[in-house]
């Protein structure tokens, strides 16, 4: 006798485990890709004449100092949380120093970006230490250094900091 084919033997069931709940199993969402950038200027507000022999001494002094600090800007930067440099992906570093047109004071600009998956920041006063430390400063005097986090339209900044230089 030919089996009767049923209302019961038309329903297809498919069954799947629950998910484990253990946290060795879980997954790890990978981290958002992130972007910093920092303006950094720094005035030496040192105002010497073209023909003192002090203003060679201190502009010497100036970008050596200004871009041995900018070319390690990695001992610079903090990781907060669990962050490390395993966490970058890249980071450059564009410097330009120059002395200003009207008051001819010794300064620089320099425009730092970072392409991360952590969170990280650049502590002021110990990239202020470190400009002393590497002598871009005059000794004892008063400089002016201004770090400011910029978003990612940066074309105005690179303008600026451009202004001076041949394409």
């Amino acid at each position: 006798m030919p089996s009767k084919k049923t209302k019961k033997s038309k329903i297809h069931v498919s069954v799947e485990e629950l998910p484990s709940t253990s946290s060795s199993e879980k997954k790890t969402k990978k981290a958002k890709t992130k972007y910093s950038n920092f303006y950094i200027t720094l005035n030496t507000n040192l105002r010497l004449k073209k023909t003192d022999a002090a203003r060679v001494t201190a502009k010497r002094n100036f970008l050596a100092g200004f871009k041995k600090v900018l070319t390690d800007i990695g001992d610079h930067i903090e990781f907060l949380g669990n962050g490390s440099w395993d966490d970058v992906d890249k980071a450059d570093v564009k410097i330009r120093p120059e002395i200003g047109p009207k008051k001819k004071l010794i300064h620089g600009h320099a425009l730092v970006r970072i392409k991360h998956r952590t969170k990280l920041r650049i502590p002021y006063a110990k990239l202020r230490k470190a400009f002393e430390n590497a002598g871009a400063v005059p000794e004892g005097g008063k400089y002016h250094m201004k770090v400011i986090v910029a978003n990612d339209n940066m074309a105005h900044i690179e303008d600026y900091i451009n202004k001076n230089y041949r394409k």
